[in-house]
């Protein structure tokens, strides 16, 4: 049976998560809930835009759930209480690097020069490295390598 939502989900990007008999999905400025036996929605919230731009993905993160934004990320209990939504300024890209979450926010996805060391458990940027083109990171992503021409120079990110 159709529903109608306070959301747009025709412009919507996002993926959908699911588990645990529940349905998670982004519309445009809210997370949903939903019951996946019954498709019945049980909770809405907003997942702040403003602060995160438009959601891109949704996915779990511990006994969390992390929204990627164009703009940054937020964090989500599973009962959908937020825990925090962080500006990152652009959000190109995110990746592991060992127990370091990296978010990419150069000009766009073809120049990537720039990131932030994010903590997705308490949303605080924990550093970032602007001029910073294929940084060669470690396999703990506590350090990387900055090749500039003939000159190396070696970061720590935490």
């Amino acid at each position: 049976e159709a529903m109608e939502l306070s959301d747009n989900f025709k412009k919507s990007e996002c993926n959908i998560v699911s588990g645990g008999g529940r349905i998670m999905a982004c519309g445009e400025a809210k997370l949903y809930l939903f019951d996946a036996a019954t498709g019945a929605l049980t909770k809405e919230v907003d997942y702040n835009a403003k602060a995160i731009g438009k959601a891109k993905a949704i996915y779990p993160y511990g006994d969390a759930f992390l929204v990627e934004g164009e703009e940054g990320i937020a964090r989500f209990d599973r009962d959908l209480g937020q825990q925090y939504a962080t500006n990152t300024g652009k959000c190109l890209f995110t990746e592991m690097r060992g127990d370091a979450f990296i978010v990419w926010n150069g000009k766009d996805h073809d120049d990537r020069n720039q990131f932030v060391r994010f903590d997705p458990a308490t949303g605080a940027i924990l550093g970032s490295m602007k001029d910073c083109y294929r940084p060669r990171f470690d396999l703990t992503g506590d350090r990387f390598l900055k090749l500039d021409g003939e000159k190396v120079t070696l970061y720590r990110t935490n």
